[in-house]
């Protein structure tokens, strides 16, 4: 409007000066809308930059976030496994305990029972040695004395005498 009004008022003067004029302002506007686009277009680049940007920090952040719950869920789960380990072995302990009493409660019985043994067969040969003894010392005093035969096998009391 002021560009025209301008314009009929030069035009009235001289119209080739209007027709120039005309011409430059409708370059200057052209330049002003060339340049109002690149504005246009430098702010919605720069948008989208800023847009990218964040995208970019919001995935890198999204990622840190999943790295994080991942290192907390194997944390945890590390130390389920921890635990459940150390359950077992306390489980298991008892009866490991157990059978290792058990062990050595029948190494112990055998070691008894050789020892019982060994005694039952020191103390039957010493019977045995006794009770030869005994006869030999009835042979003697019988040849001596010129007894009647001895009955070695009727005879019941060789302990006491």
């Amino acid at each position: 409007p002021e560009i025209k009004s301008e314009a009929t008022q030069i035009a009235k003067t001289s119209l080739k000066l209007a027709s120039q004029y005309l011409s430059y302002m409708s370059k200057k506007r052209q330049g002003q809308l060339q340049q109002e686009q690149l504005q246009i277009m430098q702010q919605k680049t720069q948008g989208d930059i800023q847009s990218a940007q964040q995208a970019s920090e919001g995935r890198i952040q999204e990622e840190s976030i999943r790295t994080k719950m991942k290192l907390e869920y194997e944390t945890a789960m590390s130390g389920i496994r921890m635990a459940e380990r150390e359950a077992i072995i306390k489980l298991e302990n008892p009866k490991e305990d157990k059978k290792f009493e058990q062990n050595v409660y029948l190494e112990s019985i055998k070691g008894i029972t050789k020892i019982g043994e060994a005694e039952y067969k020191e103390n039957a040969k010493d019977q045995r040695l006794k009770k030869a003894s005994s006869h030999q010392s009835k042979l003697i005093d019988q040849r001596k004395k010129d007894k009647e035969p001895i009955d070695f096998e009727n005879e019941f009391n060789f302990m006491n005498e």
